[in-house]
């Protein structure tokens, strides 16, 4: 495998990798798709190419997903991020052809009776977000760019899904909870401003391109250069991703109330903060000005309503709130 991947596992923690342009990722360039099959019964798709950028060969593949669903711990940078008996989530790293590169691996595997049989039938989770991502990536909307889809039909099945790895990232849980009460009130209120325009952004983007995400809470908002003068903006966690009608306002207006409502309670989300998204939606939208001023009158008694529900499943704790 050392061959293979271009280096061995103990020299590979001194290796810096490579920064994935941010340009690919949100753009959605046109990728390479082949398929792909190992001994067995495992089966799926790689990109071999993104633009004008390799990323592997499909020999080069098949040796990595041959470790990867075997015996993951000796590839290189290997560092296991979440283990459970519904899956497991880490990250290693791959020589490219243009440097080298850490890749998330994400395996799925279906709990109890019920959800081992309808894997034999129905597609599979990393299949779904594999779609999700490139629909999300074709509308311009930023999304770790999936690189491998494998799975292995029959009793339980299982599947993996490989993505890109977004270095430097945080999640806007984490900057409005930890981050931002570090800075002084004239950085802070700039930084929000500017983030408040991308979350705004990424709202209409959605809306525009018939996409709702039923979970669109802060820790599935990834940012990176968060406290620059141009954040971006990345979408995570597709299971909740789907497909809605153009326009249909109650959808809409579920994502508002489910990050409103994981950011209460946060001194550094103010009223102010949700008025200045829901102002920049309206203004790309072309609704009128005054407009979000009904809208936060709708939207305020439906955030505490989703906090007190959450509260009372959480026996107290507040939805969103990481504890840090």
């Amino acid at each position: 495998m050392g061959t293979v991947l271009g280096r061995q596992a103990d020299g590979m923690n001194a290796v810096k990798t490579q920064e994935i342009p941010a340009e690919r990722s949100s753009c959605g360039d046109a990728a390479t798709v082949e398929p792909i099959r190992l001994s067995g019964g495992w089966s799926g798709r790689v990109v071999t190419r993104i633009g004008e950028d390799e990323v592997l060969t499909i020999g080069r593949w098949e040796a990595l997903l041959a470790a990867v669903v075997s015996a993951p711990e000796g590839l290189p940078g290997f560092e296991m991020l979440k283990s459970s008996k519904a899956g497991s989530v880490f990250a290693v790293v791959v020589d490219a052809p243009r440097g080298a590169r850490r890749v998330i691996c994400k395996c799925s595997r279906p709990r109890g009776p019920w959800r081992r049989a309808g894997a034999m039938i129905r597609a599979s989770r990393a299949r779904k977000n594999w779609d999700r991502g490139a629909e999300l990536l074709a509308a311009g909307i930023a999304t770790p760019q999936p690189l491998a889809l494998l799975e292995r039909k029959g009793w339980g099945g299982a599947d993996w899904l490989i993505t890109e790895a977004i270095e430097d990232v945080v999640d806007l849980d984490q900057v409005a909870l930890a981050l931002l009460p570090r800075q002084d009130d004239r950085q802070r209120a700039g930084v929000k401003a500017r983030l408040g325009a991308e979350i705004a952004k990424l709202f209409v983007a959605l809306d525009r391109a018939n996409l709702h995400h039923r979970d669109l809470k802060a820790s599935n908002i990834l940012l990176t250069a968060w406290d620059g003068s141009t954040p971006r903006v990345w979408l995570v966690d597709l299971d909740g991703l789907t497909m809605s009608k153009r326009g249909e306002a109650g959808l809409r207006r579920q994502r508002l109330v489910r990050l409103a409502a994981s950011l209460a309670g946060y001194s550094t989300a103010t009223r102010t903060d949700h008025a200045r998204v829901l102002r920049a939606c309206h203004a790309l939208l072309g609704a009128p000005a005054t407009r979000w001023r009904l809208t936060w009158r709708e939207l305020a008694p439906l955030v505490a309503e989703y906090n007190r529900k959450a509260a009372t499943r959480k026996h107290g704790k507040l939805d969103g709130f990481s504890g840090a």
